[in-house]
């Protein structure tokens, strides 16, 4: 936090953090299979 940080660089790193944490809940946590079902509710 010392200095001033370009906004750009702020952004890119924001975006990083948020891709890594996706990427990581996608690892930990798999997606259960949606029921075919489910298309036929709307």
């Amino acid at each position: 936090m010392a200095g001033r940080r370009p906004i750009f660089a702020t952004l890119v790193q924001d975006t990083i953090l948020f891709i890594r944490d996706t990427t990581f809940k996608m690892i930990l946590e798999p997606k259960p299979k949606k029921p075919k079902k489910d298309k036929k509710e709307k």
